[in-house]
């Protein structure tokens, strides 16, 4: 038997300590998944777009793809990079093995642009890398 005094404040079938949210005392969960705003990481070398046509520097873009619950990224589970074209916005995918000539070509379009590689060197260095090829 339930002593008087506990049994005023307490109901049968009543969970004093339990908490819900949200709708009937059910709790909504909102979550997803899947690649995150991308971003621009620069330029990396010239060459004329597969798709548009434009001679242009195709941008290094990075992907980042995470679990998120209420929008917010909570666990990242995979990169993803791309060369994209900055005129319409096509590109492909770029492989882990390819990221190291990635890199070294975007290093050596930030020189050439800011002045400090000559651009006999820098073509040089495009045409050993297969880039303006296309």
């Amino acid at each position: 038997m339930v002593p008087a005094a506990v049994a005023r404040y307490h109901l049968p079938g009543v969970n004093r300590g339990a908490v819900s949210f949200g709708f009937n005392d059910r709790v909504v969960v909102i979550f997803g998944f899947g690649p995150g705003s991308p971003e621009d990481l620069g330029e990396v070398a010239p060459c004329v777009c597969p798709n548009c046509h434009n001679q242009v520097f195709l941008h290094h873009v990075r992907s980042k793809k995470s679990v998120r619950l209420y929008f917010v990224p909570v666990v990242p589970y995979g990169t993803d990079d791309y060369l994209v074209c900055p005129v319409c916005s096509r590109g492909l995918q770029v492989s882990d093995a390819q990221l190291h000539h990635l890199r070294s070509m975007s290093a050596a379009t930030a020189s050439f642009r800011a002045g400090r590689l000559p651009q006999t060197r820098y073509m040089a260095q495009v045409e050993g890398s297969g880039a303006s090829s296309g």
